[in-house]
């Protein structure tokens, strides 16, 4: 048997979270593109966008489609220069 972090962390989350009724995805060879398996750009955009402007349609149906976008923007927004504390604050602005 091969001790990886594939075989003692990955795959027994991937079960898991398969067990509770989450849709997995083995995205291994993942194209990438607007119209790619998860909608990414690249490896380096986490937040999958397309999926996440639908479900904010979905629970937001009031909102305009600015007001989702801006959503989506300060999802995204990058805080890696800022300190932990500044980065967690909610911006009420």
């Amino acid at each position: 048997m091969t001790y990886t972090e594939d075989s003692y962390v990955e795959q027994p989350a991937i079960n898991l979270l398969s067990l509770i009724g989450w849709e997995t995805l083995n995205c291994y060879s993942e194209t990438f593109g607007k119209d790619g398996l998860l909608g990414r750009k690249d490896r380096s955009e986490v937040v999958l966008v397309r999926e996440l402007r639908l479900a904010l349609e979905r629970i937001n149906p009031d909102c305009t489609a600015n007001e989702i976008t801006q959503a989506i923007d300060e999802i995204n927004r990058d805080r890696s220069a800022m300190s932990a504390i500044a980065a967690n604050e909610c911006d009420s602005g």
